[in-house]
């Protein structure tokens, strides 16, 4: 699939992220996929961008806070 950083990828990318997180099966997402009519996605595809996002989770959850910023709200 050669739909590089185009609004279709993005799109399709964010019903795969939205999935995985809502815990819908790989088997499951690729059906949601292919009932959106993109048919030319491989098996890989799914995993690959779940391992990238826990990747992506796990690094911001790790990372070092540096500054402290504290922000009050008068009513």
């Amino acid at each position: 699939m050669c739909l590089r950083y185009s609004r279709i990828e993005k799109a399709l990318n964010s019903v795969i992220f939205e999935s995985y997180i809502q815990g819908v099966s790989t088997r499951n997402v690729m059906n949601v996929v292919e009932s959106l009519g993109v048919e030319n996605v491989s098996a890989s595809y799914v995993p690959a961008l779940a391992s990238d996002l826990d990747a992506n989770v796990k690094s911001f959850l790790e990372r070092r806070i540096d500054r402290v910023y504290l922000f009050s709200f008068a009513a």
